[in-house]
């Protein structure tokens, strides 16, 4: 068995490739950078912030809708009220048509609150459909706005800020990751978006 004698040129070899690796263990972190911060902090508060207004949205219309059927209800109860008692006055006076028309009249306007009631409650499921479905241009748009509005200062390993919702919030990148700050003073205007768009 030979033996491979080392030269000087491998040794050299070996020698630069530890320094190489030492320099590259000690060298800072690079400072963060607005698309990190973009993918790791709002990303998420896009999307969070957009469910959270077309949740509000749905449980507005829904609460609506709940609203307008015990209007309904109330409204019924005192039609079919009069109605009967209209009916019970007519036959005792000796007018059986109008008892008859009384309950005719009575069928008919509950036939058509039904109606009503169905054609409200499909156009309900229609909108909350139609909200699900601008749930992700939404986030879109509103990442796109925080991206706009997001400043970069260097004190203390980076701090980036951003108005939402009326406040100031800030972040700090100094531990390589996130961290939220408590808000800053402003001025910070409160934007809007439409859904719509």
């Amino acid at each position: 068995m030979t033996m491979r004698r080392r030269t000087p040129m491998t040794l050299a070899t070996v020698a630069s490739v530890l320094l190489v690796v030492a320099a590259c263990a000690t060298t800072q972190p690079s400072p963060p950078s607005r698309t990190d911060f973009q993918d790791k902090v709002l990303t998420a508060l896009a999307a969070r912030n957009a469910d959270e207004h077309i949740n509000q949205v749905r449980d507005r219309a829904q609460r609506a809708f709940a609203q307008r059927e015990r209007e309904r209800k109330g409204e019924n109860a005192s039609a079919d009220s009069f109605l009967d008692l209209m009916g019970v006055i007519a036959g005792v006076s000796g007018y059986p048509w109008v008892s008859s028309g009384a309950k005719t009249i009575k069928e008919r306007i509950a036939v058509n609150r039904q109606a009503a009631s169905q054609r409200e409650e499909a156009e309900l499921k229609e909108y909350v459909a139609w909200l699900d479905t601008r749930r992700d241009p939404f986030k879109a748009k509103l990442l796109d706005q925080y991206v706009g509005l997001v400043k970069e200062t260097t004190e203390g390993g980076g701090i980036f800020s951003l108005c939402v919702n009326g406040k100031e919030r800030r972040y700090s990148a100094a531990t390589g990751d996130y961290t939220r700050l408590d808000d800053g003073a402003g001025p910070c205007p409160d934007t809007k978006i439409s859904l719509d768009d």
